[in-house]
C-alpha cells in the first residue's frame, strides 16, 4: 500500500515531500510530519 503523498506526487507530478509539506498543513499527522521532514533533510 502506497502512502497517499506518493501516489498524490505521481499523479500530480509533483515532488513527494511537497505533497507531504501541502498535506501537513490540512492534516495534523505525525507521520505526514516525519515525511516531510525526511525529505527536506
Amino acid at each position: 500500500m502506497h502512502f497517499p503523498c506518493f501516489v498524490l506526487a505521481k499523479q500530480l507530478k509533483k515532488a513527494p515531500q511537497q505533497i507531504a509539506k501541502d498535506l501537513s498543513y490540512i492534516v495534523e499527522h505525525e507521520f505526514i510530519q516525519r515525511v516531510e521532514a525526511c525529505w527536506t533533510l
